[in-house]
């Protein structure tokens, strides 16, 4: 196909996902594991999103206000991010995309491609995060019934404000849908 009529195909598809853009928030369940030691043995505890949520909320985990907060891997801009579950909005973000190959065929029908991306961790608020995790992604988009889907099964490492190393794996779940009201 020439370039030319390649790109029009492109903007084809791309002026028939109307909101794509507004799809791109998809919840995560992760399981945290940190490793503690003493003198003579390591200790493995285990968390998840809500230690996430916590830490940027500057919260204890356990505090109410973390089930009104969601973890979702955003896939406009590629970023893990904490948001508010009533209207979406970013509280801050968790890692931004270090690198990223995506293929796949596009066509007048739609396009399913799988990609591998890497994301580094970024400081939030006063603590320092420093690591990365990988990423291997699968999205498709059908134009017959405007329907987007998107995967993504991600592992890596990281440690806050230098102290204790931390593994992280997760999987995107649902498309994140608001709930609850927003605080006034």
């Amino acid at each position: 196909m020439k370039h030319a009529a390649w790109s029009a195909t492109l903007g084809a598809i791309a002026a028939l996902i109307p909101g794509l853009a507004a799809r791109a928030d998809w919840e995560i369940a992760s399981k945290i594991a940190c490793y503690t030691t003493d003198d003579t043995t390591v200790d493995k505890g285990r968390s998840g999103n809500e230690d996430l949520i916590g830490l940027c909320l500057g919260v204890d985990p356990g505090d109410p206000s973390v089930a009104n907060h969601a973890v979702v891997l955003g896939t406009d801009p590629r970023e893990l991010r904490v948001v508010r579950r009533c209207d979406f909005q970013v509280l801050c973000v968790l890692s931004t995309q270090a690198a990223c190959s995506v293929a796949g065929p596009t066509t007048e029908s739609g396009f399913k491609r799988k990609g591998a991306c890497v994301h580094a961790l970024q400081n939030v608020g006063m603590h320092t995060l420093s690591g990365s995790f990988f990423c291997a992604e699968n999205d498709k988009y059908a134009v017959k019934n405007n329907e987007y889907t998107y995967k993504a099964s991600c592992s890596g490492e990281f440690a806050v404000d230098g102290g204790k190393p931390c593994s992280i794996d997760f999987k995107t779940g649902r498309e994140l849908e608001a709930s609850g009201a927003c605080p006034k």
